[in-house]
């Protein structure tokens, strides 16, 4: 009984948590944004007198706010899928029509996108809670550290106050992780179609997808080898299913070209990626407007960026890699016929968990991308959507060695119930990186 009433009293307690936390966040920014700020965009738009919804209005949050108004109307602006804009101008419109709250329309979807993203974010601690469960059956306790570990987030500026992408995406990818780990695929697919809206990275969660039909069922069972005719029959179902969350990033490229390169369409002369063997605007603006590219961020003058997305991506590549090394492959290697025997201490390592393999994967590609091909700060934002990033943090506790990042090092063996210095590093970490950031936002300063 005492079992069965355990994930209730956890969803209460993280629901406190969230109260506070939220309640710390708005403390913070609204304080520390009484003091002028390092950029006055937000003035010039919203005018010099007491505004109090200028504390939404930051980075990316400026694009969201005027495609919200104006609808696409820039090049650079296809750098932003069209969700957050869409929340912001029709949840306005709602308000608008019931007289609810009478600021201007810009103001107003500032206020709506905030709301939304703030009530999407709550729901979001409870999903993750489910999921681990998912994952580790009966591991209650685990799945609220988890839970309460991503209360700490690298952003909780964008995860939790403002108008931004990441809270949308975060929650939508955790439902469709959620629905595709108890093989509700259709589902699943259908929910990371919605993700797709927000964000373009949608596109690598076709994995949770592809995985338990067609690599998962291989390696569960070996002599599967012989029967390709039901994995084959099971190959067009999961492409089917694979399709639908690609599709809002195709239709934001058609959208893009037709605005600029059909001729009937032309106010101007064509752009130059028009007449690309692909012409895809989303990569021809992410290089040319935000200069995203494989190693053209790594300069000196971008090393503090670095440093300050190092914990993080240390992080993630130490659980991936360790998983895929000590996990996946061992597995790999058996369906080829190697002789491995999986020892009786594998176990007590949570991130050995062999159904977390996309995860690790998914982790491993993400963090690969932002280190090598983006604006590596970013990683503070994206990495708030992978589970796998506070199932990683849960395994610091469990951790006995002083340097979990030594993963070449680190054996199962190593394990232990005793809190590791890395634990309490991340969650000092993790506090102190998150009040930073909510002051560098408050007062506009980087990073975005």
């Amino acid at each position: 009984m005492t079992l069965s009433l355990e994930p209730a009293s956890h969803k209460r307690l993280l629901r406190n948590f969230v109260v506070i936390l939220h309640a710390i966040i708005e403390l913070i920014v609204i304080l520390v944004g009484r003091f002028p700020a390092f950029d006055a965009s937000a003035s010039a738009v919203l005018g010099l007198e007491s505004n109090w919804a200028k504390a939404f209005l930051r980075w990316d949050v400026f694009h969201f706010a005027h495609i919200a108004q104006d609808d696409y109307v820039y090049e650079y602006e296809y750098a932003f899928l069209p969700g957050t804009p869409y929340i912001m101008r029709h949840g306005s419109y709602l308000l608008k029509h019931f007289g609810l709250i009478t600021d201007d329309d810009f103001t107003r979807s500032l206020i709506v996108g905030a709301v939304a993203s703030t009530i999407i974010s709550v729901d979001a601690v409870y999903t993750l809670y489910d999921l681990t469960l998912v994952y580790f059956p009966q591991k209650f306790h685990l799945a609220l550290l988890v839970s309460l570990l991503s209360l700490f987030s690298s952003s909780p500026a964008t995860l939790r106050f403002a108008p931004c992408s990441e809270s949308f995406f975060a929650y939508l990818s955790y439902k469709g992780m959620l629905y595709a780990a108890r093989g509700k695929l259709a589902l699943a697919s259908a929910i990371f179609t919605l993700a797709g809206v927000f964000r373009s990275n949608a596109t690598m969660l076709v994995i949770y997808i592809l995985w338990p039909f067609v690599v998962e069922p291989i390696l569960v069972d070996s002599h599967l080898w012989g029967k390709w005719k039901s994995l084959l029959k099971k190959i067009p179902y999961a492409i089917t299913l694979s399709i639908p969350p690609l599709l809002p990033f195709i239709w934001h490229q058609y959208k893009g070209y037709q605005m600029f390169c059909q001729a009937s369409s032309q106010t101007w002369e064509a752009r130059r990626w028009c007449s690309n063997q692909i012409p895809l605007i989303y990569s021809f603006v992410q290089s040319e407007y935000w200069n995203v590219g494989p190693f053209r961020y790594w300069t000196l003058q971008q090393l503090p960026n670095f440093l300050i997305a190092g914990p993080v991506l240390l992080l993630l590549f130490n659980a991936s890699i360790y998983h895929i090394s000590f996990s996946l492959l061992p597995r790999f290697r058996i369906l080829l016929g190697a002789n491995y025997k999986r020892k009786a201490n594998d176990n007590s390592d949570p991130i050995l968990n062999p159904s977390l393999a996309p995860h690790a994967i998914h982790a491993l590609a993400l963090s690969n991308m932002l280190l090598v091909s983006a604006h590596t700060q970013i990683a503070l934002r994206l990495v708030c959507a992978l589970p796998f990033t506070y199932w990683a943090a849960a395994r610091l506790f469990f951790l006995k060695r002083q340097n979990a990042f030594e993963s070449s090092k680190l054996k199962p063996e190593d394990c232990t119930t005793t809190l590791s210095r890395a634990a309490r590093w991340w969650v000092a970490w993790s506090i102190l990186w998150g009040t930073i950031s909510l002051v560098t936002w408050a007062v506009f300063l980087p990073p975005a």
